[in-house]
């Protein structure tokens, strides 16, 4: 639960970063510093020290496993940070942009490596694809780009749709399963 908040409130501090810091090497800092701080946040997690503890009401399970996943990624983001560098300081002036979308793909990856109900797979798997869309077109003068985030966005609504329609048809089947099934007793 942990990793959830603190890369959901990383990611809103890398979008204000951009405001305050000009340099892209500080920004890159500043998230380097973000993911250590999740990787010890989840390794606490992962030992049973809790810093904040929230009600999900079963719609959450955070087990040694999903714990360990999470650090996986987290880990492998870090790797990712410090072998490309030099690449985001080509991207433009809007880098912090970039990190913050990258924090709110993790904050959909930990809530998608924990869900109990098909809700939270939804909003996991939701809060994976939006970032993921804007990054895909972040290149606004690249046609190629533009054209790849348009189709990853038509692709991601018509899946969506029918990934609802199923999880629609599996509430209702177990609803009429259970009125049946009271109305024998």
């Amino acid at each position: 639960m942990n990793a959830i908040i603190v890369s959901g409130v990383w990611g809103v501090v890398m979008m204000f970063s951009g405001i305050f810091f000009k340099n892209n090497s500080t920004v890159r800092s500043l998230a380097i510093i973000g993911l250590i701080l999740l990787l010890i946040v989840n390794g606490c997690e992962l030992y049973g020290i809790k810093l904040l503890s929230f009600n999900t009401h079963h719609m959450l399970a955070f087990s040694s496993f999903t714990l360990l996943f999470n650090s996986i990624v987290f880990a492998c983001t870090l790797l990712y940070f410090f072998l490309s560098g030099r690449d985001f300081d080509n991207v433009g002036l809007n880098v912090s942009d970039y990190f913050a979308l990258i924090f709110f793909v993790l904050c959909g990856v930990s809530i998608s490596s924990s869900y109990t109900t098909l809700l939270m797979l939804f909003l996991g798997i939701e809060i994976i694809s939006i970032p993921l869309y804007i990054l895909t077109g972040s290149d606004k003068k690249n046609l190629k780009s533009n054209e790849a985030s348009l189709k990853y966005f038509l692709m991601g609504s018509f899946s969506t749709g029918i990934m609802l329609m199923g999880i629609a048809l599996i509430y209702g089947a177990r609803k009429n399963n259970q009125n049946s099934h009271d109305s024998i007793l």
